[in-house]
């Protein structure tokens, strides 16, 4: 309730820190997750061109989308195989270049339909 309650705070103060620190531990992961921090999106793309190593962030990005019940996503089959019917705890996409930009890409397209 606090976080979703100091919803603004807790964005900008989980952009300071990881401005100073260059590192978005799980528990920001999460508050953003608590408090659908679509608004962040923006940042995160950036923090992952940045942190390349950190992929569980590309992974926030994907849940946002899902959260959000973004249709472009939802029908994808990125979707289909991460939370899809026959998707289970071993599900996984292959970490490439391409998909990358393809969750980039959808992640901006859902901020901006958002932000609309």
């Amino acid at each position: 309730d606090f976080l979703i309650e100091n919803r603004d705070s807790v964005m900008k103060l989980i952009k300071e820190s990881v401005g100073r620190s260059k590192r978005m531990g799980v528990n920001y992961k999460e508050a953003i997750l608590e408090i659908n921090g679509w608004e962040m999106i923006p940042f995160i793309i950036e923090y992952t061109k940045n942190t390349p190593k950190d992929k569980d962030a590309l992974t926030l990005l994907n849940l946002l989308m899902k959260r959000g019940e973004y249709e472009d996503f939802m029908k994808s089959t990125t979707f289909k195989k991460l939370y899809g019917e026959h998707a289970n705890y071993y599900s996984y996409l292959d970490y490439n270049k391409e998909n990358q930009a393809l969750i980039f890409k959808r992640a901006k397209g859902y901020y901006d339909e958002k932000k609309r």
